[in-house]
């Protein structure tokens, strides 16, 4: 199965992808998360069903309001897969990163308001610096990652540069 998994990645990884990269462990470094734990919802009382707890702070493009604040994990296998995402009326984004023995890929793609079009950009340049690679279910991971890319379907000619904290929670009960 990992050898099916790293060949459809390494395919992906010509386009979309762009890169694979090692994942740097650092358990000392400060993975804070501004406002974690707090119901962030960027629409207030009008879209109550965009409200989450936060769990990332990922700034786009050293945007002053454009973060992205929620993060959650998925572990199958020996590949652990963190979405780090937010769906408001004004935006989508979707950064997934796939960690399969101590490599990532990063895919990123977002939408806007008022057109039904998902830009899907090409990595560039990646980073992903996390406290730990012991993944096991209940265990907190914490990370930094790092991400430039260009747009590659119907968009503007701006570079994409994402960067930022985010925490997950592997979900299940932890192994003993």
């Amino acid at each position: 199965m990992r050898v099916i998994v790293m060949l459809v990645l390494a395919g992906l990884t010509c386009s979309a992808f762009g890169q694979q990269g090692t994942v740097v462990v650092d358990p000392k470094r400060n993975y804070t998360v501004k406002s974690e734990g707090e119901i962030y919802n960027g629409f207030d009382r009008e879209y109550p069903e965009y409200a989450d707890t936060t769990t990332a702070d990922l700034n786009f493009n050293n945007s002053d309001w454009i973060n992205i604040h929620f993060a959650k994990a998925n572990f199958a296998g020996d590949t652990l897969q963190i979405l780090v995402y937010e769906t408001n009326p004004a935006f989508h984004h979707q950064y997934r990163i796939s960690i399969i023995d101590n490599k990532f890929f990063i895919y990123y793609e977002f939408r806007t308001s008022g057109e039904n079009v998902k830009r899907i950009a090409r990595t560039l340049e990646s980073k992903l610096i996390l406290n730990t690679l012991d993944f096991k279910k209940g265990k907190e991971i914490r990370g930094y990652t790092e991400y430039k890319g260009e747009c590659i379907d119907d968009c503007w000619s701006e570079p994409i540069s994402i960067r930022g904290n985010f925490k997950v929670i592997i979900p299940g009960p932890p192994i003993r």
